[in-house]
């Protein structure tokens, strides 16, 4: 009987310990964090732990865009956005309260300037034929009349997309609704298969919505086949639809 008491104390006292060291690593993790210049964090403490992410994550979006107009870079809502998708979050306890600690690497949430995230092509000038004489020119061109593509109405909503901010309000209503097969950065684009792309630059600014089938790019808005190489400097999302 002595011996089931002790080792009870045992475990018991053992389980003390590990929920101290433990809780004792996670407040260093917060203060290595504080005291890391390369970080970007923000706390609240709440009742709720729902309360308390929600808190920190707002909290966390004012420092990020005090800090980017701070630097004077450009694309605040990028930098907003792409700090969402890097943040790391960690929670505490405080008696009968939630502590929330959300952080991000201000590396991580620089205007998009990744090889795999941008496109960056040079644009190819095309060549033209000093003689004209025998250029083709067809009726439409003459009159100046453009052939008009009747769009879906996915298409349409697409279309009146124009913040970089806009995007993920935009990806989250497709997925409620279930019309949304898949989605990602320009570097995990389907080579195959009909696909869109939201195409953004460094001001935040929607400047294209592509329809890609096959090896063609056609704009929604202008109506016109381009190549995804006109976008220099740009970011670019692609989806899918069901």
């Amino acid at each position: 009987m002595v011996n089931k008491m002790l080792l009870t104390a045992l475990f018991s006292l053992s389980g003390e310990g590990i929920g101290l060291a433990q809780s004792n690593k996670t407040v260093e993790d917060i203060n290595k964090v504080k005291c890391d210049t390369c970080y970007i964090y923000a706390e609240t403490t709440m009742k709720s732990v729902d309360e308390a992410f929600v808190g920190a994550k707002s909290i966390l979006e004012v420092k990020v865009a005090d800090w980017v107009k701070a630097q004077g870079i450009k694309g605040v809502d990028i930098c907003i956005a792409k700090a969402k998708e890097h943040l790391f979050e960690i929670q505490t306890r405080r008696g009968d309260y939630y502590r929330a600690f959300v952080y991000v690497n201000k590396k991580e949430i620089m205007p998009v300037d990744n090889k795999n995230e941008i496109v960056i092509l040079d644009v190819k000038k095309q060549k033209t034929s000093k003689n004209t004489s025998n250029a083709i020119i067809s009726e439409d061109d003459r009159v100046g009349i453009k052939p008009t593509v009747e769009l879906t109405p996915d298409e349409k909503n697409m279309v009146s997309i124009n913040r970089f901010a806009d995007v993920e309000p935009y990806l989250s209503e497709l997925k409620q609704t279930g019309k949304l097969e898949s989605y990602g950065k320009y570097k995990t684009m389907p080579t195959t298969g009909l696909v869109y792309c939201l195409v953004y630059n460094q001001d935040g600014k929607v400047v294209a919505q592509l329809r890609r089938d096959g090896n063609t790019f056609f704009n929604l808005k202008t109506q016109a086949t381009e190549m995804i190489s006109d976008y220099k400097n740009c970011g670019a999302i692609w989806l899918r639809l069901k």
